[in-house]
């Protein structure tokens, strides 16, 4: 633990959820607060995922426009009344928001960095960090993994 009262922080993200000290990675968001010692770092990866949100948008939209369409041939079907006025409508709106919800499914990748160490894990969104600042963040985190593997 004497090393511990030499930590210094390294580099801090802009909301102070990740920081980077000479000795370990911190994580405190609302839910959790993790670290992980850098001496038992293992790997890191940078892992892209799409948006599930979307994916549960469009399979929503997508089961009710099929249930509106379904609907609106048996409406028009040759057995109904022609006296009967049409009142059904071709299911565009919810084929519509279907449509841009795939779009934004395929689009839409999220990027996450993933530290895996001998204990435990870190996982954490890339998502306002820019490619410079992420690999400046990893070389820092990689020299300061070696130092204190060689410290032991």
């Amino acid at each position: 633990m004497s090393t511990l009262s030499k930590e210094e922080v390294i580099l801090s993200s802009n909301d102070n959820s990740i920081t980077l000290t000479t000795h370990r990675i911190l994580q405190k968001t609302k839910d959790t607060s993790k670290e992980i010692f850098l001496k038992d770092i293992l790997s890191h990866e940078v892992i892209r995922r799409r948006s599930k949100y979307y994916l549960l948008v469009f399979v929503i939209f997508g089961i009710l426009s099929l249930i509106q369409y379904l609907l609106y041939l048996q409406k028009s079907s040759p057995f109904n009344d022609p006296n009967e006025g049409e009142t059904s409508a071709i299911p565009i709106i919810p084929a519509l928001i279907t449509g841009f919800a795939l779009l934004f499914y395929l689009t839409t990748i999220e990027r996450f960095l993933k530290i895996s160490g001998r204990f435990n894990e870190l996982e954490f969104s890339l998502k306002r960090l820019s490619q410079d600042s992420l690999n400046k963040f990893i070389s820092r985190m990689a020299v300061e993994s070696d130092n204190r593997k060689k410290e032991e």
